[in-house]
């Protein structure tokens, strides 16, 4: 009967010790299983980008990068990167608060490419809003800004009788920082002094832009430096205002709606490769002057006008 007793308590202890380790090693599985599974940063940003790739609606995209966002923290930074690289920020809408409202939390630094819509005329006192309008804009903190685009109704964009509100250009002249810019694109007609934030922008490539036909306008003496980088410049009307940023430059691309050859133009367009004068009537006497000027012309686009017909001139 003792060895049978001692078997007994033999298998109870084999037993307890079968079941600590079964506890132990459950304990153990599951701790496992309740950690997050953290995925390398590169995979994920794999992930975003070959999604954002994908051929498809924009729109269907832009809402499946903002569910990636909300999915898990680690798909929020590589997807938010992705969904505000470009921003459309139209002015007086619920959706421009809500986008104002996360680029000032956190996505600021993501946006490259910027196009506002609806921005217009000065408004009353009291008639803006800071919640969705541009200084909702958190342009301090837009470190890798590229582009600016600024579009208006389209029953603005030839408006010559109202000043553009100056707000948004006090803004980029104090805010934004310096030398990120590479294009500025803005069909509504400006004053020139609504381009002194360039003067802090000297990475700037590309312009596109209007002045007002302001009679008898003198532009004040401007001591910043030239735009060595500027090489396309298009703009409605040739004028002292737009050579003065032509100056220094080694402008490849040029257009106008409206063109006469300036005393300075020889100077500004001898690295000239593209002249889009496709609005301008360019006749057979000013021609050879044109094209002596840009030795290195490619191409040339012109109007014709009945000078070609009286003069029968063959300058080719």
């Amino acid at each position: 009967m003792g060895k049978s007793r001692r078997k007994t308590s033999t298998r109870r202890r084999h037993d307890i010790q079968e079941d600590v380790s079964s506890d132990a090693f459950q304990a153990q599985a599951s701790t496992r299983m309740s950690q997050p599974v953290t995925l390398p940063i590169e995979l994920i940003s794999m992930i975003i980008d070959e999604y954002a790739l994908q051929p498809g609606d924009f729109v269907h995209k832009e809402g499946g990068l903002a569910r990636f966002a909300r999915c898990s923290r680690a798909f929020q930074e590589p997807a938010e990167r992705r969904l505000y690289r470009n921003v459309e920020y139209s002015i007086g809408t619920l959706v421009a608060q809500k986008i104002a409202a996360v680029l000032r939390s956190r996505a600021a630094p993501y946006v490259r490419n910027l196009f506002i819509y609806g921005y217009g005329p000065a408004v009353r006192r009291g008639r803006s809003s800071s919640r969705h309008g541009v200084s909702a804009l958190p342009f301090k903190s837009m470190v890798g800004l590229r582009r600016l685009q600024l579009s208006c109704a389209a029953s603005d964009e030839n408006d010559i009788g109202t000043l553009i509100n100056p707000e948004l250009f006090h803004l980029l002249e104090t805010a934004l920082p310096e030398n990120t810019l590479l294009k500025f694109v803005c069909r509504r007609h400006l004053l020139p002094s609504n381009l002194k934030f360039l003067n802090r922008q000297s990475t700037i490539e590309s312009l596109v832009f209007r002045f007002l036909p302001l009679t008898g306008y003198v532009e004040p003496r401007n001591h910043r430096p030239p735009f060595t980088k500027l090489i396309e410049l298009n703009t409605a009307k040739m004028n002292d205002a737009v050579m003065s940023l032509m100056e220094g430059t080694n402008i490849r691309s040029f257009g106008a709606e409206s063109f006469f050859i300036h005393p300075n133009w020889s100077a500004a367009s001898r690295s000239l490769c593209v002249l889009d004068l496709a609005f301008c009537h360019i006749g057979p006497s000013v021609l050879p002057e044109l094209i002596a000027c840009s030795p290195g012309l490619r191409l040339l686009f012109f109007a014709l006008g009945d000078q070609w017909l009286v003069d029968q001139a063959n300058v080719f």
